[in-house]
């Protein structure tokens, strides 16, 4: 058995901008501001693609220095993951270009090398466990005894990134619980 989520690059887009401005803390007062998403479209078999505005703010030599973005490109890669608890959609972040006010490129990209490794050693990322959100056991009424629950269990799922949408498609197994004949 299986079912499809469809989220549609507008409703993306409208999440996106529902959450902006969204700063990421890293510690020691190194922090990613995000603001103004200008831009938002799914890059197929990669992700959700967002460009923006924001700041970084960011310790060099045990002084906190606030940089203005002028144009930030992120990419919010989505992947299912087999955790401990069950299959989960995760989304992590990832900038892809930033171009800071008055800094050569250079520099620009050792900021974003600097800032990437950082999101990921903070493992910043926006997590779903859908196997404990959708299995689910539905108990019966006495009427039916013996049979006490109807079982869905999630066990697995697929994803699927185009330019129009990101498909989520989530397997179940089914099953019965039959409990003591009285």
């Amino acid at each position: 058995m299986q079912i499809e989520a469809i989220l549609s690059a507008e409703d993306l887009a409208a999440m996106v901008r529902e959450v902006a401005p969204l700063t990421i803390h890293f510690g020691n007062g190194d922090r990613l501001g995000l603001t103004d998403p200008s831009e938002v479209t799914l890059v197929p078999d990669a992700g959700l693609r967002v460009v923006c505005k924001g700041s970084v703010q960011w310790r060099l030599l045990g002084i906190g220095v606030p940089i203005a973005l002028n144009s930030l490109e992120v990419l919010l890669r989505p992947e299912i993951v087999q955790q401990s608890e069950g299959n989960a959609l995760v989304f992590t972040i990832e900038i892809v270009h930033a171009d800071l006010s008055g800094i050569p490129t250079i520099i620009d990209n050792k900021i974003t090398e600097v800032v990437n490794k950082a999101l990921e050693e903070k493992r910043v990322e926006l997590v779903w466990n859908f196997t404990e959100t959708l299995s689910h056991r539905f108990k019966m009424p006495d009427a039916v005894k013996p049979l006490e629950a109807v079982l869905f269990d999630v066990c697995g799922g697929r994803l699927k990134i185009t330019r129009e949408a990101l498909i989520l498609a989530i397997e179940f197994r089914s099953g019965v619980r039959h409990g003591l004949v009285s």
